[in-house]
């Protein structure tokens, strides 16, 4: 299980998020260029093989009051991730091999439906996904 309880500290040294984005084989895209550079970094890290992307789209919606941004994985039972605007680790809503997250925040995919229209796909891997991710990562709305 990944989880980024240190993405503060990982992504502290933002002075290294150059380095990492130039050693990502597909670190732009649609949207990139509005991430914040956390999350830019957090992408190039963990798509560093544009072949097999380990996330595949980033949603920000309102959650509880703040900006929260959806992180969702590429493939094979793994947590679609939620953070909020600054890089914390929140919950993972929906996805692991239940599909129902890590239990976290229950209230999460109520109210990102109910954010209907505010919820903005921001950025997604635009290279060939693998048939698997494709099947088992659909795009949400």
């Amino acid at each position: 299980m990944r989880r980024f309880a240190l993405l503060g500290a990982a992504f502290g040294l933002l002075s290294g998020a150059g380095a990492m984005l130039a050693a990502c084989a597909h670190p732009g895209g649609p949207g990139f260029a509005e991430l914040p550079p956390w999350l830019q970094a957090h992408l190039a890290r963990v798509n560093a093989d544009a072949r097999h992307p380990s996330v595949i789209a980033v949603w920000e919606w309102p959650y509880q009051g703040r900006t929260v941004y959806e992180v969702q994985a590429g493939c094979c039972d793994r947590f679609n991730e939620l953070y909020d605007a600054q890089g914390t680790y929140l919950c993972a809503p929906t996805g692991g091999y239940t599909g129902r997250g890590d239990g976290k925040c229950p209230d999460a995919v109520a109210a990102r439906a109910a954010a209907g229209e505010q919820v903005r796909k921001l950025w997604y891997h635009t290279a060939p996904a693998h048939p698997a991710d494709r099947a088992s990562a659909p795009d949400l709305p």
